[in-house]
């Protein structure tokens, strides 16, 4: 037992926060593209409902493109394309690089970025769970 303790002691929580944003950074496409999922289905990451377009004439015209009837923030691709993540340090910042951002964040809220708590749910449990289990059995050298 005093074995295990040592080796836990010797894994610092700094070493520990960086293998798990590693792993956070590894999965980035994942996660992105749960944070993209979200828009298009018309929610922000706080399972709010995106405020309607402004102009009916191209509601209609996007209901043609994503025939959910919702607004998605999505005509060419390139807002969405442009998320990324910044995973050197917690927590771990969405953002996107896109020059439609900061007017899109205006005029929908910062919330467009980041995960609904049924999406952090999906992501911790299907991506994130197995290499966090594995990177504790490496600390302990278990099987």
């Amino acid at each position: 037992m005093l074995d295990l303790i040592n080796q836990l002691r010797a894994e610092t929580p700094a070493k520990q926060e960086s293998a798990i944003l590693q792993m956070v950074e590894e999965n980035e496409p994942i996660i992105v593209d749960l944070n993209t999922g979200q828009l298009l289905d018309g929610i922000d990451s706080e399972t709010q409902p995106l405020k309607e377009y402004q102009s009916e004439q191209y509601a209609a015209m996007k209901e043609h493109l994503n025939p959910k009837g919702v607004t998605d923030l999505k005509l060419t691709g390139g807002f969405h394309q442009s998320f990324y993540l910044r995973t050197d340090k917690w927590p771990v910042i969405f953002d996107a690089t896109n020059a439609k951002r900061n007017h899109l964040v205006e005029k929908y809220g910062v919330d467009l970025f980041g995960l609904s708590d049924v999406n952090k749910t999906i992501l911790a449990q299907i991506y994130l769970v197995e290499p966090i289990i594995g990177y504790y059995r490496n600390v302990f050298q278990l099987r």
